[in-house]
This record gives C-alpha cells, sequence and structure tokens, in this order.
C-alpha cells in the first residue's frame, strides 16, 4: 500500500492513497483519498482483519453533507467504502451489507452517521 502526504499551505490537512494491494489479480488499482481520522483508521482496520480484501478503499465525505439536517444532532461522519474480497462470494448484496455492518455496529452511534457500500469479489470487479 502507498500512502504520501499532501500539505496545503493554508491548511494543514493528511491524506492517504489506498491502492491495490500487493499481488491482486484480477482487480483494478483504487485510488481514492482516505482523511486520515480516528474512525477511518478504525473502519478499515477491522474490514482488514475480517476480509484480508484484495482492495480496500475508504472516503470521509462528510464535508459534502454538512448542511444535511441530522450531521449536527447526531454526530458522525458520512463515508463511501469499496471493498473487493473472496469473501464475498456466495453472498448477496444484503448479506454483505450486513456483514459489513456487523463489524462497525459500534461507530454507527456517533463515529458513523452514514456508510456507502460497493462489496464485490474480485470476478466483479474486472
Amino acid at each position: 500500500m502507498a500512502t504520501k502526504a499532501s500539505d496545503n499551505k493554508s491548511k494543514r490537512k493528511k491524506f492517504t492513497i489506498v491502492t491495490k494491494k500487493k499481488g491482486a489479480k484480477n482487480s483494478p488499482p483504487l485510488a481514492l483519498l482516505v482523511d486520515e481520522d480516528n474512525t477511518a483508521s478504525e473502519i478499515m482496520k477491522r474490514i482488514r482483519s475480517a476480509l484480508s480484501p484484495k482492495n480496500l478503499a475508504l472516503k470521509n465525505i462528510s464535508a459534502a453533507h454538512k448542511k444535511h439536517k441530522g450531521a449536527k444532532k447526531h454526530g458522525g461522519g458520512h463515508y463511501a467504502l469499496i471493498v473487493v474480497s473472496d469473501s464475498f462470494h456466495g453472498l448477496g448484496k444484503i448479506q454483505r451489507e450486513e456483514w459489513i455492518s456487523s463489524l462497525l455496529k459500534d461507530l454507527y452511534k456517533d463515529k458513523i452517521h452514514a456508510l456507502t457500500m460497493k462489496l464485490q469479489t474480485p470476478e466483479e470487479a474486472v
């Protein structure tokens, strides 16, 4: 996995570029920016541990939802997640989403307000 720090003179913000896992075959490379916050790190850690994904990308999209009525009241961020894993073989879309949601259940209380998911097997990702 490649990482790169990016500095903006007016605001210093650190980003990680998440790319295709070494040795992953038949999977398109991913290059999404991940805003390095504790929640994003925890989400990625749990998914890596449970699924050993071929590709994993997470993007904090909270800035696009800052005027969302429930965002201030509920707290937590908005995230977009892409996971490509052999572990999804034989599972339907709902089963995959339920699996991911069960891994992150405690984070939904105050760390995650919304999570969009694209969950695929390596064959589906081609």
